[in-house]
């Protein structure tokens, strides 16, 4: 159930919101006794469902049994009709929303874009897909599946992770998770990763690939009971690797071309420039050579290549912030200030890195004087928002 688009919805409507949380409940209680119904909506068994809420007073009286997961106290008859109106009341948004969905075949177009499938044990939680090392540290081979990936990201970037294997999460196993867009750029998880946390969890999984985007598919479908695919053999081989059998892609693609895909706010990749071929990436400083000087001041005609922006994004991560704090607020020094104009909305990750999905709440919302800061070292790898909280802590040395 897509249930934060579902209470927009509902919100949005004449409803009280004692009413609106009774409607949540009871489609609550109708997914537990039958699965979950936005798969349910869009494998065309609504009606499968409303026929089963049906429960007459003739019914009552010939003892027919109720499904003990809708738990139903007091009267049957009433207990089943209020059900079965929150189940219709739920399959009316999905049919007034679902042209407003982005799908899956919407973003991946063809199979042929698809790389392959990658076994995950969870959901995605940065923008990296990691994978183990080949051998020693400092061998040719250690970041060779890494590097595979990213080259053939050239043109077929799109990969799908799908739960499986021994440590597989919350039942997930066979749940296809996540898309994800690969970029070219590849090397140690940890070059792409500012959270010690993150970096900590993903240890064993040394070398990665970034990602440009993610995106969620709505309900996590599985390969067998929701896609048909009859088996999970599309996962062969694919714990650490992203693998391609091409009969098994194709039927894939298929079964999810018409699925929901939402993107996904993520922690974004850093210290990455994507270039057009595969890139090692490594944490690297640049400096002018010593003695560098250069003649300005004359006066010219110049051409420049921008970089496209979207000023929407900026104003509602700015209205994110002030929802957060009260009034908008530099989250690395704290300055408040009513005024929107006073700050920016900063890209961890510069848009120099490459075309991309943003969200608003990737973007972090600065003073001037430290969104200057932290471009100050390079303005491909600004200075992360704990290292600027350093800075300010330590007296702005």
């Amino acid at each position: 159930m897509r249930e934060s688009d579902y209470r927009a919805w509902l919100e949005a409507g004449p409803l009280d919101p004692k009413t609106i949380e009774d409607q949540l409940s009871r489609a609550r209680r109708v997914q537990r006794a039958f699965g979950d119904l936005n798969t349910a909506y869009r494998q065309g068994q609504s009606q499968r469902i409303l026929d089963r809420l049906e429960y007459t007073a003739e019914d009552g009286r010939r003892g027919r049994p109720i499904p003990d997961e809708l738990y139903i106290v007091g009267d049957p008859v009433t207990g089943m009709a209020n059900l079965r109106t929150a189940a219709r009341k739920y399959f009316k948004f999905e049919a007034e929303t679902a042209s407003s969905q982005v799908t899956l075949g919407d973003v991946v177009q063809s199979p042929e874009l698809l790389m392959g499938v990658k076994a995950v044990f969870g959901p995605l939680s940065s923008h990296v897909l990691c994978f183990g090392g080949r051998g020693p540290p400092n061998s040719a081979g250690y970041y060779g599946v890494a590097r595979g990936v990213a080259e053939r990201a050239a043109t077929r970037p799109f990969i799908l992770a799908i739960a499986g294997g021994s440590h597989v999460r919350d039942n997930l196993n066979g749940r296809v998770l996540n898309l994800a867009r690969s970029s070219g750029s590849y090397g140690l998880t940890s070059t792409f990763l500012e959270d010690p946390e993150e970096v900590k969890r993903l240890q064993q999984w040394p070398v990665a690939v970034a990602l440009h985007d993610v995106w969620q598919l709505d309900g996590f479908p599985h390969l067998v009971t929701d896609l048909g695919m009859g088996d999970r053999t599309v996962l062969a081989a694919a714990m650490d690797g992203v693998v391609r059998p091409a009969l098994k892609i194709d039927q894939l693609w298929s079964a999810l071309r018409k699925w929901p895909v939402r993107p996904t706010a993520l922690r974004l990749p850093v210290n990455f420039y994507d270039r057009p071929t595969s890139t090692l990436i490594t944490p690297r400083s640049r400096k002018l050579p010593e003695g560098f000087s250069s003649e300005e001041g004359a006066r010219r005609w110049t051409s420049q290549l921008a970089v496209e922006r979207d000023s929407r994004l900026s104003r509602e991560a700015k209205r994110l912030n002030a929802e957060k704090y009260g009034k908008p607020t530099c989250e690395a020094c704290r300055f408040s200030h009513a005024d929107l104009g006073m700050f920016d909305a900063h890209h961890p990750t510069p848009l120099a890195v490459g075309a991309r999905t943003t969200l608003a709440e990737h973007l972090i919302v600065l003073c001037p004087t430290c969104h200057r800061r932290a471009h100050r070292a390079d303005r491909l790898q600004p200075q992360s928002l704990s290292e600027l909280q350093q800075w300010i802590v330590a007296g702005r040395p």
